[in-house]
């Protein structure tokens, strides 16, 4: 079997695109190597459930520590005899 010019041309074109393709990859790669990693989305929503559910306790004893009874002392200072 004899090679002509066009199967070598098609050869070297074909070679190319391989070529390229590798460097693509290679540099998406890199990019990737790179990146800083993103926090996954359950974890921020955790995050903002936790700041929130601390914005609502501190709202709830600013609220409520001014009443009568044992309940109602803030957590702000230690009780006499409580462990320090």
């Amino acid at each position: 079997m004899w090679l002509n010019w066009s199967d070598f041309d098609v050869q070297q074109a074909r070679y190319d695109d391989f070529l390229r393709e590798a460097e693509k990859d290679r540099l998406i790669e890199l990019a990737l190597a790179y990146r800083q990693p993103q926090p996954r989305l359950h974890c921020r929503v955790l995050s903002w459930l936790g700041r929130r559910m601390i914005a609502w306790g501190t709202n709830l004893q600013k609220r409520y520590s001014t009443g009568i009874g044992p309940f109602a002392a803030s957590t702000d200072k230690p009780r006499q005899g409580a462990a320090a």
